[in-house]
């Protein structure tokens, strides 16, 4: 596998994990937040709801940043992130044979 192949592959991978991954990110960040204004009065519970906070900013911080990184990457090399429809390869067509002729390919 090469480079190219390799950014490739870790580019698609990433753009169908990193929106999940982010979404959970803001729903932890959102739970901190809820934590905190719920759980006002308790000094150990808003001190939980910021680590959640902080982890959630961080979360989402490393997934942009990887995210990034890699679309960097994938650019600077030019690599095509959609197939293009001369890149497929072509199966080839193979007639029955007749009684008077063999298979042959394309007919």
């Amino acid at each position: 596998m090469t480079l190219a192949q390799f950014l490739g592959t870790l580019t698609g991978i990433l753009n169908q994990i990193v929106p999940f991954i982010l979404g959970l990110a803001v729903l932890v960040i959102l739970w901190g937040i809820f934590t905190y204004i719920t759980k006002a009065g308790e000094e150990e519970k808003r001190a939980e709801a910021k680590k959640f906070i902080l982890y959630g900013i961080l979360g989402l911080f490393i997934m942009v940043s990887l995210w990034g990184f890699v679309g960097i990457l994938v650019n600077t090399f030019g690599l095509k992130e959609q197939i293009q429809p001369g890149d497929i390869p072509k199966v080839p067509i193979i007639c029955p044979p007749t009684p008077t002729t063999p298979a042959t390919p394309g007919c």
